[in-house]
């Protein structure tokens, strides 16, 4: 769970600094992008985490990440011409598959966690999804900063690399349980 909360920032961060220079207006990339990972990710926890499972979903938002951090450059650099509205309708459009996916770990893996303790195994450790709660929150708060320094030392696909090695952790994290 903190790693989630880690790689959640940790690509958000700097997905808004690729879409500035896209949408030459910090404020609309600022809201694009924002607006349509808290969308899409409520999306995605709503409906996907019902569909996909955790081990799952992990794996497709770090294949798709690794796409992004590779080809979104050159994609955004060949779609510049479009106009205001156009820009940032491909916006959008480009920030909704990750956001879906992005949406998925953390109800998939609360869920993953309330059925361990609901087989009896753990039954002790109720006080756990308060404490994976407080790690994702806590995680989130310091990606945010770590974030901006990341990307301050050694660049924006740094922070994005970082961030797609922390889910490909969440995912390794997974495969000790084959319920995931």
């Amino acid at each position: 769970f903190g790693l989630i909360g880690f790689g959640y920032l940790l690509v958000e961060i700097p997905l808004i600094q690729q879409f500035i220079l896209f949408l030459d207006q910090p404020a609309y990339a600022f809201t694009a992008v924002l607006f349509g990972i808290l969308l899409f990710s409520g999306l995605g926890s709503r409906f996907g985490s019902r569909k996909i499972r955790l081990s799952r979903g992990l794996l497709m938002l770090v294949g798709l990440l690794t796409l992004y951090l590779l080809f979104l450059p050159t994609l955004l650099h060949a779609l510049l011409g479009a106009s205001l509205l156009g820009r940032l309708l491909i916006t959008i459009g480009l920030i909704a598959p990750i956001g879906f996916l992005m949406g998925i770990p953390f109800p998939s893996g609360l869920k993953w966690m309330y059925q361990d303790l609901k087989s009896g195994r753990s039954a002790s450790n109720r006080w756990m999804i308060a404490w994976v709660w407080a790690v994702n929150g806590a995680a989130s708060v310091i990606a945010s900063i770590l974030a901006s320094l990341i990307s301050l030392s050694f660049g924006f696909s740094a922070a994005s690399g970082i961030g797609v090695a922390c889910y490909l952790l969440a995912w390794a994290a997974t495969r000790f349980k084959s319920s995931a």
